[in-house]
């Protein structure tokens, strides 16, 4: 049986805002930061709910 997959372009920019918006409402933090942050390890293990919903959206931008 073939399966048939959808692609979606997602517009980074959106993606973008839309992580700021959340760093700066829920952490506190720019989005530049959260990416940064992110970027260099510091959310590993760490279980707040945010954090994971941001970092599954950062994945979008890679």
């Amino acid at each position: 049986m073939d399966k048939i997959v959808q692609l979606k372009c997602v517009d980074r920019s959106k993606v973008a805002r839309a992580i700021d918006e959340q760093a700066k409402k829920f952490l506190n933090l720019s989005g530049v930061e959260f990416l940064a942050r992110l970027q260099r390890g510091e959310y590993e293990g760490v279980d707040n709910p945010a954090v994971s919903r941001l970092s599954h959206a950062a994945q979008l931008l890679n």
